[in-house]
């Protein structure tokens, strides 16, 4: 069983929008108790958060936070921690989802 907190970065099995196609994605828990997720992009001009410490977070690519792509995941489609935003990030996420309200 994998101990998930709110808002860590974890691997995840998400399916594409406009398909049945799988494939594994970063995604950040926003309930990790009924594993809620919002996806992350590498397409930064997507809407949502730029993460602008990416590398500090574990990621390998500069990504956006999705607000528009929430998700409820089961617990087989978590795969690997990824890490945790900075505290900068963190700050600069929060503040976004009070000015930007989420799920469209």
């Amino acid at each position: 069983m994998k101990i998930i907190e709110n808002l860590q970065i974890w691997s995840a099995s998400v399916r594409y929008e406009d398909s049945e196609t799988i494939k594994p994605r970063p995604v950040i828990f926003i309930d990790a108790n009924s594993y809620t997720i919002l996806q992350l992009s590498s397409k930064t001009e997507r809407e949502g958060y730029v993460i602008k410490d990416w590398k500090e977070a574990g990621l390998e690519k500069p990504s956006v936070i999705r607000t528009d792509r929430r998700v409820i995941l089961k617990e087989s489609d978590v795969k690997s921690y990824i890490g945790v935003l900075t505290e900068r990030d963190l700050l600069g996420f929060l503040t976004y989802l009070r000015e930007h309200p989420p799920y469209h």
